[in-house]
């Protein structure tokens, strides 16, 4: 039963921690959910996830129709000079000089038009059309990827902070076990049962101890302040400390079939191979891009010349018109431009070719790392209740020698010690098999609960 209770101890451990308002500590899920919906870092990866999508809009749009509505009023003026009739009697005549006087003459016209131009053939265009697809695919992994190191951060600050409760926790206990041992030393010194010395060292353990206690809990302060920015709440804040102990029974999955899963599912691998895919079909859209481009066109219009109605010639011949035609552009020489482009797509492959291998070579680094951790620490899980049962029965059998002389302060001071960091290893370890298998999600891209 003693061993059932101390393995009890280390599996749920649970520090009642309430503010003076009342509210309940924060669980794991309640954090991950408050950095996702409060956090600033999660505002910054989903707007720039809209920032990432925006090229598809400009993919999609080199092969669809242009549509533009145009309207034209213009007007002008002119000086004539008007023909005179000479009366039949007057034929013949001389008629001296007859003044010619010059008649402004304003005319106007309004057209307004609809026109359409379809590209019918571009072969550059249509070859980035087949990168939507991939485009989406990039903007989808750089969230994921985001947004998995964002919850893996949360994660292992809650739990490192797990770890800082338990170390305030075992020095402010170990307080009162030395203000307790400071009592007996001073009384068995009145006694005549240990020396001076003795009683100064033990003295000086008790201020030492307090002393860290006192950092353990300005350390405390410090990280829950961290998580409340972290995950975009007001502190002062609290966690609930309730960790399981793990299953140790079922064995671990092999190595190479979470490599095998991470190549399949990291997405900063994907994002690698992804934008290696579209760097070739960029290098094809520079390379076709010499070729010309055909273009249909289609325009739908009203033109009226009498508009400011002092031109009585044009007057009723208002009319629509309609146009359809073929363009055909070809850039026989465009300053290199081609060539400069082909030249920087080229190398451009070369490059995502490089960070492919280079994504591959770090995702297995990772693997590696993670899963030896996660191996470790279920190895160190396994001497966690011998360890806490051992340094707890070394540290009662010490303190009773020291209560009865047989023990010198030297000796209640180092069970002391041990004692307070098997604890704090027995918490570390638990800690540290949350952080490698939070380590192992981040990996697989996983950031949904």
């Amino acid at each position: 039963m003693k061993k059932l209770f101390y393995i009890f101890f280390i599996c749920v451990f649970y520090l009642t921690a309430q503010d003076e308002e009342g509210r309940q500590p924060l669980t794991l899920r309640q954090s991950v959910e408050s950095a996702l919906m409060r956090g600033s870092q999660a505002y910054r990866i989903e707007a720039e996830r809209v920032q990432n999508r925006t090229p598809l809009f400009n993919t999609v749009g080199q092969v669809l129709p242009f549509v533009n509505l145009s309207a034209d009023l213009t007007r002008n003026s002119s000086q004539v000079q008007p023909i005179i009739d000479i009366p039949d009697d007057l034929a013949g005549e001389p008629t001296g000089d007859f003044p010619l006087i010059d008649k402004n003459v304003s005319t106007g016209n309004f057209q307004t038009a609809v026109t359409i131009v379809q590209p019918l053939v571009n072969i550059p265009s249509f070859i980035q059309l087949g990168t939507f697809s991939e485009t989406k695919r990039i903007a989808q992994s750089q969230y994921d990827r985001d947004m998995a190191d964002l919850v893996f951060n949360v994660k292992q600050h809650y739990y490192t902070l797990v770890v800082m409760y338990k170390n305030a926790s075992v020095a402010a206990s170990a307080v009162e076990q030395m203000d307790e041992q400071v009592r007996i030393a001073r009384e068995s010194f009145r006694l005549g049962v240990i020396p001076k010395p003795e009683l100064l060292r033990i003295e000086v353990g008790a201020i030492q101890q307090r002393v860290e206690m006192i950092n353990a809990q300005e350390n405390l302060e410090n990280g829950r302040n961290i998580l409340a920015s972290m995950i975009g709440i007001q502190p002062p804040i609290f966690i609930d400390t309730v960790l399981d102990f793990p299953d140790l029974i079922d064995e671990l999955p092999s190595y190479d079939s979470l490599l095998q899963k991470a190549l399949d599912a990291n997405p900063s691998y994907l994002l690698a191979q992804t934008s290696q895919r579209v760097g070739r079909n960029n290098y094809k859209a520079a390379k076709y891009s010499v070729l010309p481009v055909l273009s249909g066109t289609f325009s739908y219009g009203y033109s009226s010349p009498d508009v400011f109605g002092n031109s009585p010639a044009f007057r009723g011949q208002d009319h629509g018109f309609w146009i359809v035609g073929a363009q055909l552009s070809w850039n026989i020489f465009d300053r290199l431009n081609w060539y400069s482009q082909k030249r920087e797509t080229a190398a451009f492959i070369r490059i995502t070719e490089a960070n492919t291998r280079s994504a591959r070579s770090a995702l297995v680094q990772e693997v590696e790392a993670a899963y030896s951790a996660l191996r470790a620490s279920r190895e160190a899980l396994v001497w966690v209740p011998e360890l806490l049962t051992l340094a707890e029965e070394e540290l009662r059998l010490t303190q009773e020698q020291f209560r009865l002389g047989a023990a010198a302060s030297l000796d209640l001071l180092q069970s002391q010690v041990t004692y307070n960091q098997s604890q704090l290893q027995a918490v570390s370890a638990l800690v540290d098999y949350y952080i490698a298998k939070a380590a192992l999600e981040r990996i697989m891209g996983q950031w949904l609960e």
